[in-house]
């Protein structure tokens, strides 16, 4: 189920509010405006707990472990994920196994099934598909694995040697 109310804004980045503020925290846009305020000592970084690379547990299906296997070094070398991740990270690679069995079996059905007066209805695969997927996208926004999450995560590391954006992206190559 969906969050109430509008998403929480990163509090790396904060419109002006009062005068003291704006003296605080100042951005000249390339208008000469102040637009908006980039706060990097707001978000503190997570502590990095882990030691060696996270084991995938016992109880994943094959195709989530090929999924962790295949992630999780990488974002433990971005320090986006650590020992304090590991379920949230586990959720993931599951719905995406799941997605992965329920989109083989939308292939043989359809999407559609048909009930016994003959009306049309989604598969019971497709639903569950599509509930994986959503499942499956607000993880990998919490781990910054979508272009809009990484853009975010450069926000927040200001000006150092090598954006948090940066490592992501060379974490593909």
């Amino acid at each position: 189920m969906a969050e109430r109310g509008r998403k929480p804004k990163l509090e790396a980045v904060r419109r002006k509010s009062t005068r003291a503020n704006q003296e605080r925290f100042k951005v000249i846009d390339n208008l000469g405006g102040v637009d908006m305020q980039i706060v990097d000592g707001d978000n503190p970084k997570p502590p990095m707990h882990t030691i060696g690379p996270l084991r995938a547990p016992e109880r994943m299906t094959t195709e989530a472990k090929k999924k962790w296997r295949e992630l999780s070094m990488k974002l433990q070398r971005s320090g986006l994920l650590t020992e304090l991740d590991e379920d949230a990270f586990y959720m993931y690679c599951m719905s995406y196994s799941l997605m992965l069995d329920a989109e083989n079996h939308v292939k043989e059905d359809g999407p559609l099934q048909y009930t016994q007066a003959g009306w049309s209805q989604t598969s019971s695969w497709e639903t569950v598909r599509r509930e994986c997927l959503k499942t499956c996208l607000d993880i990998a926004r919490d781990f910054g694995m979508t272009p809009v999450a990484r853009l975010k995560l450069s926000l927040i590391g200001g000006n150092k040697k090598k954006s948090k954006l940066k490592e992501v992206q060379d974490m593909g190559s």
